[in-house]
């Protein structure tokens, strides 16, 4: 039977949102996604008050703001949120201040469909989760501590 996970994606451009909200509402085998989209905090705020969003996509770099403001606007609303931070730069601190802000996890916008698939598994089942290349950024600032 496939779970039904409600899911909000916060990113300023229309394609990025466009082809994420394509990508999940044709699925995976084990979960249907209902698809929530904006490209600001107001409204990224609405729909958290009035849906019960399991998941959120965070772009980090918006027009006006940062996702980690974002982050922590949804985290005040919504505590429990799964929060996932998305984006093309993987500076080390972007990474930390999505993580500082309540996101559990954060990767690169070329992950596959497969890998976001199973990263959104993992937070829903209370981990974190890092794409490959975010993961080795991390490991690799670890290590030079």
């Amino acid at each position: 039977m496939q779970k039904l996970v409600k899911i909000l994606i916060v990113d300023d451009h229309p394609m990025i949102r466009d082809g994420l909200k394509t990508m999940l509402e044709i699925g995976c085998e084990d979960m249907v996604f209902k698809v929530f989209d904006c490209d600001n905090t107001e409204e990224a705020v609405e729909y958290l008050k009035n849906e019960k969003m399991k998941v959120a996509l965070v772009d980090y770099q918006l027009i006006d703001l940062d996702g980690a403001l974002v982050t922590a606007a949804l985290m005040e609303v919504n505590p429990k949120i799964n929060i996932l931070g998305i984006s093309n730069y993987n500076e080390i601190n972007h990474i930390h201040d999505m993580l500082k802000a309540g996101a559990k996890g954060y990767t690169l916008k070329n992950i596959s469909s497969e890998n976001l698939f199973n990263g959104i598994k993992i937070l829903l089942n209370g981990g974190t989760f890092f794409s490959p290349e975010v993961a080795h950024l991390l490991a690799n600032q670890y290590y030079k501590k």
